[in-house]
């Protein structure tokens, strides 16, 4: 972009191609965020500077400027804002050692930002939360910059969302370049990002979601202890688990925009609902497959009985009675054996009252074995999601001490602090 004055009739060329400006951004008081509706509340001032030749050696023109329409404005914009945010504009003449003007211009924002919030670590997440600035002429006019000679700032003090987040003193700089028509070349807008960082504090999650859902995975325990005969009693209380889940996780999407990736939450919501959907599973088809062996055993048990039962039947001495002479030898002779086949059936039937009780405790003893290991191997999967899940939790939270170890960057201090630092230039 070219700019040139009059001078005594001469016109001369002051500078040629894109202007550049200057542009610094301090979070004076960061608001509510809100993750849902992906957006924070903050208070801005973004300062502003540029090249103001025409009034280069006018010294007596320094100060503030009431009619900003004589000169030329970059028009600056926040791009990121939402809705009709508030601004007031301060606009100053400074001149440098060398007499040379520039127009610096400050701007206080009250408004709502929108940003991008990438919850792929949540409740462990740090945001970055981003103040955009741009200029409404095309790249090849004003190209903004990041001014060098300041520096942005985040006053941390009067943070409003402290409970819930932690914010960072750290600051990052990026310049972009926005396509306002991608067919149009001259489209191009040139643009900063100013970000700061917040990161989540997860103890409310961790202690009224991720333990909550603990304490249910571990109720799914409780139903190994009805008697496996009764299927439709732990399948009861395993469903009713089950759905106690899936409506916990209901709610706590309700506090999540509509993404299409899983978060951290929803990953370890979804494990332990799969977990329970085992338990289920487990008690409709392996309770139920062990419940008919055992039946088939009892069926095998009472026909072994009734072979004995038969058994008895059979005699010889009735032939040996058809074929005897002596009718009192035969008659004394049934006698005895009556009373010796009534013995044995006795003797026998205690035998197999024993043998059937043996058995049964056998049953029994097998039964809680089987119940032991299964609580065990229960117990173990479960232990291991536990750690698993803390383990991923702690690698999610490095990200807190990354952005800690940033802040050392930025010396903290009051706001007071902070401006005795500023350079004068952009004292107001």
């Amino acid at each position: 972009m070219d700019r040139s004055w009059s001078d005594g009739g001469t016109i001369l060329d002051v500078q040629q191609g894109p202007i550049k400006v200057q542009v610094c951004v301090q979070f004076f008081k960061v608001g509510e965020i809100d993750t849902l509706k992906e957006q924070y509340t903050a208070d801005v001032i973004v300062r502003a500077r540029w090249r103001e030749p025409t009034l280069d050696g006018k010294l007596n023109e320094s100060g503030d400027i009431t009619d900003i329409k004589k000169y030329w404005n970059p028009k600056l914009y926040i791009e990121n804002s939402y809705g009709d945010p508030k601004e007031m504009f301060r606009y100053r003449v400074i001149f440098n050692d060398k007499g040379e003007a520039f127009m610096s211009e400050k701007r206080t924002v009250k408004g709502t930002f929108m940003e991008n919030l990438e919850l792929d670590d949540f409740p462990f997440d740090v945001q970055d939360l981003t103040v955009t600035v741009a200029s409404e002429f095309p790249y090849s006019e004003v190209e903004v910059i990041e001014d060098w000679e300041s520096r942005h700032m985040v006053n941390k003090q009067s943070f409003v969302d402290e409970q819930e987040w932690h914010l960072y003193a750290h600051t990052e700089c990026m310049r972009r370049e926005l396509m306002i028509d991608q067919f149009d070349p001259n489209a191009r807008r040139s643009a900063i990002s100013v970000k700061c960082r917040a990161a989540r504090r997860p103890g409310y999650f961790i202690w009224n979601i991720f333990m909550v859902t603990f304490l249910i995975c571990s109720l799914s325990f409780a139903t190994f202890s009805v008697e496996k005969h009764r299927v439709e009693n732990r399948l009861q209380l395993s469903f009713t688990l089950v759905l106690t889940a899936v409506a916990f996780k209901s709610v706590v999407n309700q506090s999540l925009p509509r993404i299409s990736y899983l978060t951290y939450m929803d990953k370890y919501l979804l494990a332990s609902m799969i977990m329970l959907s085992a338990v289920c599973t487990w008690h409709g088809i392996v309770t139920t497959l062990l419940s008919n062996h055992d039946d088939d055993d009892d069926d095998d048990v009472d026909d072994y009985g009734d072979d004995d039962d038969g058994g008895d039947d059979d005699g010889d001495d009735d032939e040996y009675d058809d074929d005897g002479d002596d009718d009192e030898y035969d008659d004394d002779d049934d006698d005895n054996d009556d009373d010796d086949d009534d013995d044995d059936d006795d003797d026998h039937d205690d035998d197999d009252d024993d043998h059937d009780h043996d058995h049964d405790d056998h049953d029994d003893d097998d039964d809680d074995d089987k119940n032991i290991i299964i609580m065990a191997l229960m117990m173990m999967m479960m232990m291991v999601v536990v750690v698993v899940s803390m383990a991923l939790g702690f690698l999610r939270a490095e990200h807190w001490s990354q952005a800690r170890t940033r802040d050392s960057e930025i010396p903290e201090g009051s706001m007071a602090d902070y401006l005795s630092t500023v350079p004068p230039i952009l004292l107001p």
